[in-house]
């Protein structure tokens, strides 16, 4: 069987989805500071834990759809360096950070810190990029895999990956005690890196599903799995007397059928050509953003600007996202800088989301050139 090739094409709601998964993350991260035990933190945290989900399918999208997936230099000379790089960069950042916070300043503390993010991430946000490098280095098996399958495969994999999303969220519904007799081992082991494959898989299938789902039904999906999820959670927090966040996982059950929703969702409505540069400028920042703002949150926490109910939860997650989107974005506008900070070239920067490319849609193009 031939394998089917899909050209590159501007993917536009991306943009949008990558704006609202940044700032969900940095929401929920800042919202974790607060030890709410109110409606609007179950709600609003469960309505941002969707990010991680909402990356991840992204991702498998674009690359399972690239037809340069198949070329292993893309892959080690191009891709893997676009993350790998930025996440040296800024693990850096985060230890010569936390040596000083713990201890003043020690190399041998900073040289530690170096030693153990080979082993575990520095900071606990950059487990994601520790799970999307070891993703992407297998994703040319995985476009091989996608692209061989014949049309009831191609349903027998979609239908495989939802009941296993399924079984995991029965489980969350139920009694601890009760779930635990009902785990299957087999399917517990389809959860390949913590479930995160399934999720990246099933971004593919989703952006390529040419049926489309009416904006009522999809809302409507959305509210009750919000609902269910955030009642979920505040009754299991309850019962227990401390936070439990089981039904919010974002690597298997309710929140990945959430996070569908919600990609289809923006697939259906901004999904269109048009002049959104402001968007796609925050969008292509997105991953530096991702990477500094736990280590931005750690600072001011450490000045004690925290949060302490919705308003100034949301109040510091836009400072923190703009702060974190003025500071990657000046450093894209270094050459040095660029690439080691924000995985993005020079050239590209220019293009698309930089002080220079700011400046030039300022005065205009050729004000820019003949300056």
């Amino acid at each position: 069987m031939n394998i089917a090739i899909c050209k590159e094409n501007r993917v536009y709601y991306f943009d949008y989805l990558r704006v609202l998964a940044c700032i969900s993350v940095i929401f929920m991260h800042t919202a974790a500071d607060t030890s709410a035990n109110t409606w609007w933190y179950y709600i609003s945290t469960s309505l941002t834990f969707v990010a991680v989900p909402l990356f991840l399918m992204m991702s498998g999208y674009l690359i399972l759809s690239s037809e340069k997936t198949l070329d292993i230099n893309v892959l080690l000379k191009k891709r893997i360096p676009r993350l790998l790089i930025p996440l040296g960069m800024w693990t850096i950042i985060a230890s010569i950070w936390l040596t000083w916070k713990e201890s003043g300043w020690s190399m041998k503390v900073f040289i530690m810190k170096l030693n153990s993010a080979m082993k575990e991430p520095t900071l606990n946000h950059f487990w994601f990029m520790y799970t999307i490098i070891a993703i992407y280095l297998i994703s040319p098996i995985l476009y091989g895999g996608v692209h061989m399958l014949s049309e009831n495969a191609e349903k027998y994999i979609i239908g495989l990956i939802l009941a296993v999303e399924l079984y995991a969220a029965v489980l969350m519904v139920l009694p601890p005690n009760i779930a635990e007799m009902l785990e299957i081992d087999v399917v517990n082991k389809l959860l390949i890196f913590e479930g995160h494959l399934c999720t990246f898989i099933l971004g593919f299938f989703l952006g390529k599903m040419s049926k489309t789902i009416s904006n009522k039904a999809m809302i409507s999906i959305m509210f009750a799995l919000l609902l269910i999820i955030s009642i979920g959670t505040k009754y299991l927090s309850s019962i227990n007397g401390t936070l439990i966040q089981r039904m919010q996982d974002q690597s298997r059950g309710l929140e990945i059928f959430f996070a569908a929703v919600v990609f289809l969702f923006f697939k259906r409505n901004f999904n269109k050509a048009g002049r959104k540069e402001f968007w796609r400028s925050l969008s292509t920042l997105s991953l530096p953003i991702y990477l500094m703002h736990n280590i931005l949150r750690s600072i001011m926490n450490a000045f004690d600007v925290t949060a302490y109910d919705l308003k100034s939860v949301i109040c510091l997650t836009m400072i923190n996202f703009f702060l974190c989107f003025l500071t990657v974005k000046t450093m894209a506008s270094i050459k040095f800088c660029c690439f080691l900070f924000t995985g993005i070239t020079y050239k590209k920067a220019c293009e698309v989301c930089n002080w220079q490319y700011t400046k030039r849609k300022v005065w205009g193009e050729n004000n820019y050139k003949n300056e």
